[in-house]
């Protein structure tokens, strides 16, 4: 919690003015401090010009080993209007749920953006990553095909070793 920042904040200003200087629509991921005791994990979208077009709050909150992210979410579907389109902005365990992408497409969303860091647990055998995988891959697949938009899913890469001591 002492990392999260408030928005506008310093990587809402790095990433303002990366956008601005490339002149393109950008899509960034932080931990939000929105008050004292209140956190989001938020999807913040940056115009062309380096300002904020909007921000999406993730919704659908997963409680397992080492996720404990129910100290953190909000509601609401709403797509952020760029300037080279609708941007329908989900962040990660959201990716999972059709009622989420439906909304945004319902609601005029050109495309669907997915920011997220999901992966396995380093114990899991190498059928059950594949099986996960696998799973991923089709519930994208499906939300395009569903909702007939384009659909754009950004994962993490890497190792990170689990601080809490719950995983491998």
């Amino acid at each position: 919690f002492d990392l999260a920042e408030s928005i506008p904040g310093p990587s809402t200003r790095f990433f303002g003015d990366i956008a601005r200087s490339l002149e393109i629509v950008l899509v960034t991921s932080l931990f939000e401090k929105r008050a004292p005791g209140l956190y989001h994990n938020t999807a913040v979208v940056f115009d062309t010009d380096g300002n904020i077009a909007g921000k999406y709050r993730k919704m659908h909150i997963p409680d397992d080993p080492a996720y404990y992210e129910k100290f953190y979410f909000t509601p609401g579907f709403e797509p952020i209007q760029t300037s080279i389109g609708k941007l329908g902005v989900l962040v990660c365990w959201d990716q999972w749920y059709p009622e989420a992408a439906r909304l945004m497409a319902l609601k005029g969303a050109d495309i669907l953006i997915y920011p997220t860091a999901i992966g396995w647990e380093s114990s899991d055998t190498e059928d059950e990553k594949n099986r996960q995988r696998d799973a991923w891959i089709i519930s994208q697949r499906g939300h395009a095909v569903a909702n007939g938009l384009p659909v754009v899913s950004v994962n993490r890469t890497g190792y990170e070793p689990d601080p809490s001591g719950q995983t491998g």
